[in-house]
């Protein structure tokens, strides 16, 4: 067990240098993966390559629903929300399948408040991305 608390820590300080707030959310997906026996570069490499997508992801989420572009909607949400729960990262994924669900209504108003939940989750995880939408 010390052994990875210590490779948590270790995961834990390199997400933190990629703009991941310590959040339990995080550690328990590192915690996760780990157990899966994926190596700690390994997993520094995923989580460096998830924040990516996610900003990148972020920044066209809200003008392809301003846009009434739901096919997009609907398809990036869904990949992004397999991605994180593949992370274990539960609530963001939580998030992210409330947009899929409503997003099959057409109703703007529903799809910005789920958007801006799923908003509120990638500023517990990557604040620094939240601060630049």
């Amino acid at each position: 067990m010390i052994i990875i608390k210590n490779s948590i820590n270790k995961v834990l300080a390199k997400a933190k240098k990629l703009g991941y707030k310590e959040h339990g959310m995080v550690e328990a997906s590192v915690y996760h993966l780990l157990k899966m026996d994926l190596d700690e570069e390994l997993i520094v490499d995923l989580y460096a390559e998830f924040k990516n997508q996610i900003e990148e992801f972020s920044f066209q989420l809200r003008s392809n629903v301003e846009a009434g572009n739901f096919l997009w909607v609907g398809a990036k949400t869904h990949e992004m929300k397999g991605v994180s729960r593949n992370l274990k990262l539960d609530p963001l994924a939580a998030a992210l399948e409330m947009i899929s669900t409503e997003v099959k209504s057409e109703n703007i108003h529903q799809i910005q408040t789920s958007c801006e939940q799923y908003f509120k989750q990638v500023g517990e995880l990557i604040p620094r991305i939240k601060d630049s939408l």
